[in-house]
């Protein structure tokens, strides 16, 4: 949305990313639907960290204990977080903070005992709903809207810039 600090911001987190740190904060992409708020994980996820490092998924895994799809991702992309009601926000965001800042996370799957790993996690939230955003830990970007339907532009960003050599020179 033109805000040079959430510019500057942005990139600091996604250059501590890359280098393979954990950011203390998620990035929580907020707008209405269709106006690209999941390009940015597509291109991290496609053509700088490959899809190795990078999972995208719903919010089982904050919502349950169900959580070790999670393990060994440097890249986390919720999407699509659902709009919960006062109380199951406090709760998911109880989980959320603590996934966001801890050095280890506990991680298990169905039928198998919990273990203990190192939280490697780096989380985008993407979201058509708002967020209590006075927590130090949740960087909403509003996402700007003026190119919401402009295929033409959007196949352009696809076609020409999301590939290898421009996933590349992001990452040097």
């Amino acid at each position: 949305s033109n805000k040079e600090e959430c510019y500057l911001f942005l990139l600091k987190w996604i250059s501590n990313m890359l280098k393979g740190n954990k950011n203390n904060s998620c990035l929580y992409l907020k707008g209405i639907q269709g106006v690209g708020k999941s390009s940015l994980f597509v291109f991290l996820s496609n053509f700088v960290l490959g899809n190795n490092l990078c999972i995208e998924t719903g919010s089982d895994p904050i919502r349950t204990k169900f959580n070790e799809i999670l393990g060994g991702k440097l890249l986390v992309c919720i999407e699509e977080l659902e709009n919960f009601s006062k109380a199951e926000w406090e709760s998911i965001s109880s989980t959320l903070k603590r996934m966001i800042t801890s050095s280890n996370i506990t991680l298990q799957n169905k039928c198998t005992k919990a273990y203990e790993s190192n939280n490697i996690n780096n989380y985008i939230l993407l979201s058509n709903h708002d967020v209590c955003d006075d927590d130090r830990r949740y960087f909403v970007l509003d996402v700007s809207t003026h190119r919401k339907g402009d295929t033409e532009y959007w196949d352009n960003i696809y076609n020409n810039c999301f590939n290898k050599e421009v996933g590349s020179a992001l990452y040097s």
